[in-house]
């Protein structure tokens, strides 16, 4: 039942999800439709390419790249969630002018999103700083 409940609860989610961008979404209904279409499509050949190479993929470069990837979907929803929150009034809305306004990165000019994105980006830089102290304690230790 527990199995059940979460892949029920995983469902009912990707239909909200779905539901809210299809209120939001310019363009209609239509688009959303394409980009599921194209996302089934890139995945499928993503699922060849892993199945034809997967023994030849360096995993190291992978996972830096996807690591990548999703550090900037995290900026970008983390950019978009506070928008969102504001535009709904649920949290307050402070516009700093010298702040850039970049909407399609989730780049807003208000100091709540800036802050957030802020902190996103030094976890990041210190994330970065451990990974590579300890990489270098690792190679001194080994010698």
């Amino acid at each position: 039942s527990v199995a059940f409940l979460e892949v029920y609860r995983e469902g009912f989610e990707t239909v909200l999800f779905y539901k809210a961008l299809s209120i939001s979404a310019p363009g209609g209904t239509l688009n959303i439709v394409a980009g599921f279409i194209a996302g089934a499509l890139v995945l499928a050949l993503v699922y060849w390419i892993f199945y034809k190479y997967s023994i030849k993929i360096p995993v190291r470069q992978f996972f830096i790249a996807t690591s990548a990837i999703l550090y900037f979907m995290a900026f970008t929803f983390m950019g978009n969630g506070i928008h969102e929150l504001q535009e709904g009034g649920a949290i307050g809305l402070t516009t700093v002018k010298w702040a850039p306004n970049f909407p399609l990165l989730g780049i807003f000019s208000t100091l709540e999103t800036f802050i957030a994105q802020l902190g996103l980006i030094v976890a990041f830089v210190l994330m970065l700083i451990y990974l590579f102290w300890r990489h270098a304690r690792i190679k001194l230790d080994k010698l």
